[in-house]
């Protein structure tokens, strides 16, 4: 317990009762962990423990019924952690102990990769990206780079919260794509995973405008002379 602001790397667990277990602990970095273990809880959080990133790791719990990662709650007590790009395989989320209202939560959070070209296969710089999640709420905008993609995004893919107990979808997200002078493309991507969009730009047609000689007029043997814009 009471272990803070430590990072940790590239282990793996197995045959253990607990596989990474939070006690008062807060602010740590947990990447590229392989948690195996078939006897109890993959990963779990007590007491206030909050702020905990596991990162790039994959928990497999291989016992009918038990919680891949349980959080025991108590009378003011925080738990507020994040997975991202973490691996649920055959696990649950439980709650225990007195989480008060809002107190218990897991944020699970994904990578996104874009990347934007044109028909000819070259990379679009300048092409404007926009994210939206489930409730149309706008989680990110910016421009292509040189190289046709956007800085790597940590996508919210479901948060577990006590007060709901069961897992808060985000998804489906928007990504919508656009550029002056192209054909703008609307996407909905499930980012439940690590997610790599590709998006091909195609140029508007061209539009023309007839405005003389009138639709359905008539000539025989005439020079013609047509306005457009």
């Amino acid at each position: 317990g009471n272990v803070n602001n430590q990072y940790f790397s590239n282990i793996e667990i197995t045959n253990s009762s607990t596989g990474i277990y939070f006690l008062t602990s807060s602010n740590n970095t947990f990447l590229g962990f392989k948690i195996n273990i078939t006897s109890a809880e993959a990963i779990k959080f007590e007491g206030n423990s909050y702020g905990n990133l596991v990162r790039d790791s994959l928990t497999r719990e291989g016992a009918t019924n038990k919680e891949g990662t349980l959080m025991k709650g108590g009378a003011s007590v925080i738990i507020n952690n994040t997975y991202l790009n973490v691996s649920l395989d055959n696990v649950q989320v439980k709650y225990t102990g007195a989480c008060g209202d809002g107190t218990c939560i897991l944020n699970v959070k994904q990578y996104l990769d874009v990347y934007v070209n044109y028909s000819n296969s070259t990379a679009v710089n300048g092409s404007n990206i926009t994210i939206s999640n489930v409730d149309s709420a706008l989680i990110f905008t910016n421009l292509t780079n040189f190289s046709g993609m956007i800085t790597r995004q940590n996508i919210t893919d479901c948060i577990y919260d006590n007060r709901s107990i069961v897992r808060i979808s985000y998804n489906n997200h928007t990504i919508i794509v656009s550029k002056l002078g192209y054909i703008p493309i609307s996407r909905k991507v499930n980012i439940s995973k690590y997610t790599n969009e590709y998006f091909t730009l195609f140029e508007e047609p061209v539009v023309v405008n007839l405005i003389s000689p009138a639709n359905g007029s008539s000539f025989n043997n005439s020079l013609i002379n047509f306005s457009c814009d």
